[in-house]
């Protein structure tokens, strides 16, 4: 019995760190390392301009990897403690999947961006209602509150404006403009 529980635990941790190697070592980028240096210039130009992954300007990649790689370990973490304490692999194995994957389920990024898009419509549509007040038509308004739009919409915004400046009608126009927010509620 104490065999299965060594070879188990064994198991486990080879599991586990299987993971996070994979996680961590996720795409190697053109220069060869897994994670870009941000801080040396651009292939050796002299120009001082950062070397940044083509296709993650941000660094969100290496951060969300660290995350990643943060919650795993506490999760490896968790699962030891519990393992060692109570000597259940079950409970172990729950815990160290709920130390790994709650934070991100209680911390939603893409929940907060939508909140976001949705209070910045919000905002231009207060803003439309406001022109509008001042006796411009729709198409007018939209073309006055393009630049003034909040930022998460904006670059919307400015193209639906810029449509129906050259012509488009208004009932094209908002739905292109509906279909790139890819929101119903627009």
């Amino acid at each position: 019995m104490t065999t299965a529980f060594v070879l188990g635990g064994i198991g486990l941790v080879v599991g586990v760190l299987g993971v996070l190697a994979t996680l961590i070592g996720a795409t190697p980028s053109p220069e060869g390392s897994a994670i870009p240096d941000v801080t040396s210039t651009s292939h050796g130009s002299g120009s001082g301009a950062p070397n940044v992954h083509p296709l993650d300007p941000t660094g969100e990649e290496r951060r969300g990897s660290s995350r990643r790689a943060i919650a795993i370990v506490s999760g490896a973490a968790a699962a030891a403690l519990i393992l060692a304490v109570t000597r259940w692999p079950v409970a172990a194995l729950i815990a160290g999947v709920a130390a790994a994957g709650l934070p991100a389920l209680l911390h939603s990024v893409s929940g907060r961006a939508g909140t976001e898009r949705a209070e910045a419509v919000a905002s231009w549509t207060e803003l439309l209602r406001d022109t509008l007040a001042a006796a411009a038509g729709l198409g007018q308004a939209i073309v006055a509150t393009s630049d003034l739009a909040p930022h998460p919409i904006r670059p919307e915004v400015v193209r639906l404006a810029d449509r129906l400046a050259s012509g488009m009608p208004m009932e094209d126009g908002l739905r292109s403009f509906a279909a790139e927010m890819g929101d119903a509620s627009t």
